[in-house]
């Protein structure tokens, strides 16, 4: 199969043929990386996505790879070596959604970090890691400091601390996990719900029931083994994965969005809450700077969760705390967003620490992953593939080989990796310009999409006007490539974690909404009721996005609201401005067939 937006009616049928050795519930960074490894030791899987790929925590986490110095902190050397190495692996495998960063670590008097303790923690932080020698840690006067970042706080400062973080775009690296799978032969879709479960006469989970949102046809998908890997709502599906004595809390990390021009920095910032309990991080990204804090218990909705009054005043509280002459407010925020992920406590408060299992499998069969997170997320695989493997030959007699995923490059990472991206990058850029971008467009789209760039210069060798429908050149040919090559079905996801520019191109997006809806709208011939539906859904992640919520209530527009907002839309659909210079416009809906003109 592939992720061809046009062929998903008829791809959803294989499920109705198909008994997998391997149901996969959740399209997250975890169920990604199980998809992949288990694909690429050649099992039969399908993997079930209830929303958009990536659209839980795996799309709204402070978007770092980390490489395990909170683990030093505990002295878990262990852990650090493990997360070093990890990193580096996933580095060589995805140079195009994962980059270096600079981190400085500011000591204050008081503060958690000190000048000699932090110089100590990281060189033995890099040994243990195995850190690239032009990676590691460089210790700045006060001075020196200072003049990196005039904006810190001068008071109680007693120097800083450098070393290099790795910076990812969190939805795409997902994506692009799975889109990899599906190259390996899984079968991947978004927007199918795992409703409810069919048992065998003993007991055991046999199938998934499933339920298309698109189209409100169910499946039954049949497999050997049945996979629990849908984060936040893992323990709705198997609450008897909960130890005796424990029990499921939600922790929200919340994001801020400032243009570069309110909030100036070069190399990311990471920093203490006055308490010490916390951590807050200031990363570059392009021309905007986006801040991150570490996560605070959340008792509201896990599947639209939002910053909050609250969340904004405390961090613009400890940016301008420690960067007083910013002087942020509300009015310097563009954007933001939130995540909510689970944790296991000790309900009785005795000191008792959560699972350290990762993995629990239940009476009935089925396999629950409890956890995962960016870094760790291929290892994470590789270890359940094997236990899986490991179940599926004592049970059904079945072979399976050894882990591929540490060599094996993601979709778009077949570029010699990361000492060979960058020559990678300039040959990409030469055919961008043959193929009518200009030389900066040329790098930006090859940045992003690494070695799938050449599908996205295809299409533009051949695009006219009458076909990109008022959009600029770029963003339409990321627009079909994600209708034609990452199952692109609802315009919020383009915007949200195909581009994710609702967070960083704001301006652009307000700029260019109207004609991607439109674009939309006529490729899947879309009904009126449809564009309000979905104009609706991208109204409300914009409020969402630029409007912090009370007490973490959220938001619906009404009907007429939703009306109104979509009025500009279907207004173009009907009239447009400009004639298509008299070339009937050909659609598709998401069969594969051919529609009306509209």
């Amino acid at each position: 199969m592939t992720l061809n937006a046009r062929d998903r009616r008829q791809n959803i049928q294989l499920l109705k043929q198909e008994h997998y050795d391997l149901v996969i519930m959740g399209g997250g960074i975890t169920g990604a990386g199980i998809a992949l490894d288990a694909a690429s030791r050649g099992m039969k899987v399908a993997l079930l996505e209830r929303e958009d790929f990536a659209s839980g925590a795996s799309g709204r986490s402070t978007k770092m790879i980390h490489g395990g110095l909170r683990y030093l902190k505990k002295l878990q050397i262990k852990n650090v070596m493990q997360t070093g190495k990890e990193r580096a692996t996933l580095y060589e495998n995805a140079p195009h959604v994962i980059r270096r960063e600079k981190m400085l670590i500011p000591f204050y008097k008081g503060g958690s970090f000190g000048r000699l303790t932090t110089s100590i923690g990281l060189k033995v932080y890099d040994y243990l890691a195995g850190v690239q020698k032009d990676e590691r840690r460089q210790i700045y006067r006060r001075e020196e400091v200072l003049k990196k970042i005039p904006q810190l706080k001068a008071e109680g400062l007693r120097g800083a601390a450098e070393y290099v973080e790795y910076r990812t775009d969190d939805a795409r690296l997902t994506l692009e996990i799975i889109k990899r799978a599906v190259e390996m032969g899984a079968h991947c879709f978004n927007y199918l719900e795992a409703q409810s479960f069919n048992y065998d006469p003993n007991g055991y989970v046999e199938a998934v029931v499933a339920k298309d949102r698109m189209t409100q046809n169910t499946y039954l998908v049949e497999g050997d083994i049945v996979l629990n890997a849908t984060g936040a709502w893992a323990y709705d599906f198997s609450p008897e994965a909960i130890v005796d004595g424990m029990e499921v809390r939600y922790i929200k990390g919340a994001h801020l969005v400032f243009d570069q021009k309110d909030f100036p920095l070069e190399d990311a910032l990471f920093f203490d809450t006055e308490d010490n309990k916390q951590m807050v991080c200031a990363i570059p990204r392009g021309d905007k700077t986006y801040v991150g804090v570490s996560s605070s218990l959340y008792e509201g909705k896990r599947e639209t969760p939002a910053v909050s009054t609250t969340d904004q005043a405390r961090l613009l509280a400890l940016i301008n705390q420690y960067l007083p002459a910013l002087n942020l407010t509300t009015e310097s925020i563009e954007s933001s967003w939130a995540g909510v992920a689970s944790i296991i406590i000790d309900k009785h408060h005795t000191g008792k620490k959560g699972e350290k299992s990762l993995l629990k499998i239940t009476g009935d069969g089925l396999v629950t992953v409890t956890t995962g997170k960016l870094t760790g997320y291929r290892e994470l695989a590789e270890s359940v593939v094997d236990e899986i493997v490991a179940k599926l030959g004592s049970e059904k007699g079945k072979t399976f080989g050894a882990c591929q995923t540490m060599t094996l490059p993601i979709s778009g990472g077949d570029v010699g990796g990361s000492e060979g991206f960058a020559q990678f990058i300039e040959k990409a850029v030469e055919a961008g310009i043959a193929a009518n971008l200009t030389e900066e467009e040329a790098r930006q789209l090859a940045l992003i999409y690494g070695s799938n760039i050449d599908q996205l210069f295809n299409i533009a060798k051949t695009a006219s006007p009458e076909e990109m429908q008022g959009l600029p050149l770029p963003l339409y040919l990321q627009l079909r490539y994600a209708l034609e090559h990452e199952s692109l079905l609802r315009p919020s996801d383009f915007f949200i974690r195909r581009t994710g520019m609702l967070y960083f191109n704001l301006a652009q997006m307000v700029q260019y909404q109207v004609e991607v809806v439109r674009f939309m709208a006529r490729y899947f011939s879309w009904s009126i009721e449809q564009i309000k539906h979905y104009n609706s859904e991208l109204e409300m992640a914009l409020y969402q996005a630029t409007h912090p919520v009370e007490d973490d209530r959220i938001v619906k527009l009404t009907k007429k609201e939703q009306a109104v907002a979509a009025a500009p839309v279907i207004e173009e659909i009907s009239h447009p401005k400009e004639k298509e210079n008299g070339a009937e416009l050909t659609t598709h809906d998401s069969s594969g067939k051919e529609g009306r003109a509209l």
